[in-house]
């Protein structure tokens, strides 16, 4: 059965609209036929349907099996799911074996790794190590599979709405758990960018970055990558970054847990910066950014 089909199934209007949509959102054959698909009874804003929104939708059951009040935004849904986590004693384990399920057809190394958590506090640290851990290259998976929001036409792949519960889970840590410090101090981040996505970053422009954000404290750690794979920029870029906004989004402190001790500081998906100043130095470009309040 298509997701579709089970929408229809369950009555779900709202979602057969979203299935439906040709103007703002449209699944390709393979995403169809994932059939994980699950009804969530809430409308959305279609022009700001992301994967995220998509994800808690398809698997509204394991993630919020609780009614959802249309009113709320995502931003409280996702907190609302962090507090059923923990208050419940076995929600966590439900959350966890959805993720490797539907996570191992895509990787099966992060898969594989969250299988061996024993309590709440094991699959929150391995949700945050998985990420960081380089040679799987699941953080690039990930990454490209929120950037893919910004393409004309979005369609999410069936392998993307296979990582959309652990997306949603590395969010809803990132956002709202307390061990992982939220960092006010400046940050840093190097990339290699072409002339044309250099030319986005001009003084006074708003942008957000959709997919999660790695920097780090120490500039001498913020080490260069290509913007996508298999593209290698013209241009090294240092983005030094200020987090003194009063953002739920300020970066969060993942040295604890991870894989590698680099000071990293990592923005949850979504934030939100504004450019204060570009100039070269020292052969590189120097782009100053400022996180904005949210």
């Amino acid at each position: 059965m298509t997701a579709t089909e089970l929408a229809r199934a369950y009555c779900c209007d709202e979602i057969i609209t979203v299935l439906l949509s040709k103007r703002e959102l449209n699944f390709s054959t393979e995403a169809e036929e994932i059939n994980t698909f699950q009804p969530w009874h809430v409308g959305f804003d279609l022009r700001g349907l992301g994967l995220i929104p998509i994800t808690l939708a398809a698997y509204k059951n394991t993630f919020h099996p609780k009614h959802i009040d249309p009113s709320k935004s995502i931003m409280t849904v996702l907190g609302d799911i962090f507090n059923d986590l923990n208050t419940s004693e076995n929600r966590w384990e439900e959350v966890c074996n959805k993720i490797c399920d539907s996570l191992y057809v895509v990787n099966q190394n992060p898969a594989a790794a969250l299988t061996k958590c024993a309590n709440r506090k094991e699959f929150y640290q391995s949700i945050i190590k998985t990420y960081t851990i380089e040679e799987t290259y699941f953080y690039t998976q990930m990454n490209t599979a929120l950037r893919r929001q910004e393409m004309s036409g979005y369609k999410p792949s069936a392998n993307d709405l296979a990582m959309g519960p652990y997306i949603v889970m590395y969010q809803i840590l990132l956002l709202f758990w307390s061990d992982l410090g939220r960092e006010n101090l400046k940050t840093y981040r190097r990339m290699q960018l072409t002339e044309k996505d250099m030319k986005k970053y001009q003084v006074g422009v708003k942008f957000t970055w959709v997919s999660f954000v790695s920097s780090s404290v120490e500039v001498k750690n913020a080490v260069a990558f290509p913007t996508c794979k298999g593209v290698v920029g013209e241009y090294v870029v240092t983005f030094t970054i200020d987090n003194t906004a009063n953002s739920n989004h300020q970066p969060r402190d993942i040295e604890m847990f991870a894989m590698y001790m680099e000071r990293e500081r990592v923005y949850p998906a979504g934030a939100k910066f504004i450019v204060t100043n570009t100039q070269q130095r020292k052969g590189e470009m120097q782009v100053d950014l400022k996180l904005l309040d949210s």
